[in-house]
């Protein structure tokens, strides 16, 4: 039922789960949580962070930060 006709596309991802899923009404019911940002000001801001620290995102996407994925992952 669930999953059933996603289309993937591209290689799979380094890391084990497929898909993510964001549903915050069970904290929003229990604990009477609520977010402070919207998603679309939380993607803006998101996007903004990588644009100003690319040198960060440059250093993770190089060589050693794939091979240390390869070794955690590729048994699983």
């Amino acid at each position: 039922m669930f999953g059933m006709g996603l289309k993937l596309l591209g290689e799979k991802k380094p890391g084990h789960d497929l898909r993510y899923a964001i549903n915050f009404k069970k904290i929003m019911n229990e604990l009477s949580w609520e977010p402070k940002t919207n998603i679309e000001d939380g993607l803006k801001h998101t996007v903004q962070w990588y644009l100003k620290n690319q040198d960060w995102l440059d250093h993770i996407i190089n060589e050693d930060y794939l091979q240390y994925y390869e070794k955690m992952y590729k048994d699983r």
